[in-house]
């Protein structure tokens, strides 16, 4: 308790002086632009992901929902089987 000082004692114990700081020199600097690298040959490369008949039917629930809106497939709205069977019929299983 000894260390708590009331917010308007505070002031007369340690009084505010006038000291401003000093103004820091402007420093320019030109900025240049990055190099681009070279956009002929970008690839862009996504994992194949193959999946069995039983990995799909053990997904649990949000995960088949990812899987099903990462393959274009409307999951609003929808329950576990519908999901797996659009998912299954998306993918020729």
């Amino acid at each position: 308790m000894g260390m708590m000082i009331h917010r308007r004692r505070e002031g007369h114990l340690f009084p505010k002086t006038d000291v401003k700081p000093m103004a820091e020199p402007e420093i320019v600097e030109e900025v240049k632009p990055m190099a681009e690298p070279e956009t002929d040959e970008v690839k862009e490369e996504k994992k194949e992901v193959k999946h069995t008949l039983d990995e799909i039917n053990s997904l649990p629930f949000f995960s088949l929902k990812s899987l099903a809106s990462s393959l274009g497939i409307d999951v609003k709205g929808k329950k576990g089987q519908e999901l797996k069977a659009e998912v299954i019929e998306k993918l020729g299983l």
